[in-house]
């Protein structure tokens, strides 16, 4: 985990699935 965070493109790699995600959940939901 620690590893793969020291990645700058890891974590922007996973906010934008994480709002995917979400964004996709709310639009489910509506």
């Amino acid at each position: 985990m620690s590893i793969n965070a020291r990645k700058p493109g890891w974590s922007q790699a996973s906010s934008s699935s994480a709002l995917k995600l979400q964004s996709t959940l709310l639009t489910q939901l509506t």
